[in-house]
């Protein structure tokens, strides 16, 4: 029992429960597991990351080929998760003969109940059987095909087809299952981009068509000395954009409303080169106690964190810039947090976004200087929470000029999925 606890695929397995059960995001849990289990190889991490992640963002697929195999009404959730799994392994994984992958799979089964082993067993030799090189489709028609091999579910893809036609929802489909390439943004706080692109040739990096500050690295850094020393922050390009949108500059007043985990929060302070001040809010003291780590790593001094709803603030400072970067529902991130496409989204869900999100807006106009600039932006792409959601605002406070306005899906160079909106307000007369 020792050994199997301390087997990638038992962790996976425990991991993936949690995920699905719990309907919690595959990289906090993973995270959070390995911080805790800091004797895990990273041979071994590796193989837990691949299994986890690969599983989730290949989940209706496998699930399809499943239910040729089982009566999923009749079949308990973590044993569908099992299975999912090791078909995962059997097709999208190399090296690993089949054999050692059924046999694991029972033992592993085995430790939740010992009669369900045979079950196990029998389903995946059924599907060996059947499937002995690869999974193959037959009687589809295309659509379908493309929403199974890009695990995309139909009613998410008719959302997306309703607000930017079907062209743009088989595109965002696509998009939603590459996989996202290794950006990260150089800390010019400690060190020059020309100097780390010399210095840290051997990651492979080349320079960002998005961000002047951004590089992207063939070769993994996540376990590297990079970002321990601070040198480096771990941040998709269009992240960067949305703080170059908003311009900060040296001795400025900013007001980040939502500011964990501190990707842009960092981004402000390293622009305005530790001048001035940010103030910094987040409503889960959690997540800001990492907003101050990831401060004290990359040397950021002109930070004040404040554990409140930003849309509570209560205060006579007029900001010259305000960053809104809302709570969303997530869709330009599937690649990276595939499981966002199996939440359950309903009208309810998002309307309750929308209304944290208004919130926000009409605070960050009540803090925003005359002559102050405010910067919207959401990681998603959904018009109630994008276009419409600056259209209202606009009108409602006639006095607010729209600068810019982008809605960026991902595909174009694979990057996350981006809404930002550049407002000002006018000087009074």
């Amino acid at each position: 029992m020792v050994k199997l606890k301390n087997s990638p695929r038992y962790i996976a397995f425990n991991l993936l429960r949690e995920i699905f059960s719990h309907h919690k995001y595959s990289n906090k849990v993973l995270t959070d597991f390995f911080q805790n289990n800091s004797d895990i190889s990273n041979r071994d991490k590796t193989l837990v990351f691949q299994i986890v992640y690969g599983t989730i963002k290949n989940k209706i697929l496998l699930e399809y080929f499943c239910k040729q195999f089982i009566n999923p009404t009749k079949t308990k959730l973590q044993y569908q998760i099992l299975l999912w799994m090791s078909l995962y392994q059997l097709y999208f994984l190399d090296r690993v003969p089949s054999y050692a992958i059924v046999n694991e799979a029972v033992n592993i089964v085995k430790t939740v109940d010992q009669k369900v082993g045979g079950f196990i067993n029998g389903v995946l030799k059924q599907v060996i059987k059947k499937y002995p090189d690869q999974l193959v489709f037959t009687g589809i028609e295309a659509r379908e095909k493309l929403l199974l091999e890009n695990s995309m579910p139909a009613q998410l893809f008719d959302f997306f087809a309703k607000q930017y036609g079907v062209e743009r929802a088989e595109k965002i489909a696509v998009d939603s299952h590459q996989t996202p390439k290794i950006s990260l943004r150089v800390n010019t706080l400690k060190i020059s981009v020309a100097e780390f692109i010399k210095k840290y040739e051997q990651y492979q990096l080349t320079t960002s068509a998005i961000s002047p500050n951004a590089l992207i690295a063939k070769m993994p850094v996540i376990n590297s000395e990079l970002l321990a020393a601070g040198l480096i922050y771990l941040q998709d390009e269009m992240s960067m954009k949305i703080v170059e949108v908003l311009d900060p500059q040296p001795n400025e007043i900013i007001l980040d409303m939502c500011s964990a985990p501190g990707g842009k929060t960092t981004y402000l302070s390293q622009l305005m080169n530790n001048t001035g001040r940010i103030d910094a809010y987040d409503i889960n003291q959690k997540r800001l106690d990492t907003v101050a780590i990831n401060s004290e790593r990359l040397g950021c001094h002109n930070i004040e964190l404040h554990c409140l709803n930003a849309s509570e603030i209560i205060s006579n400072i007029q900001y010259d810039k305000i960053l809104c970067d809302v709570p969303c529902s997530g869709f330009g991130v599937m690649k990276r947090k595939p499981e966002i496409k199996y939440q359950p989204w309903g009208s309810e869900q998002l309307t309750n976004l929308v209304e944290i999100q208004k919130k926000l807006l009409n605070k960050a106009y009540q803090l925003l200087k005359p002559g102050g600039i405010l910067v919207y932006s959401t990681c998603t792409f959904n018009r109630y929470e994008n276009d419409d959601q600056i259209k209202e605002f606009l009108h409602a406070n006639p006095d607010l000029i729209l600068l810019e306005e982008k809605q960026v899906f991902g595909d174009e160079n694979n990057t996350d999925g981006f809404y930002y909106s550049k407002i000002q307000k006018q000087m009074t007369t």
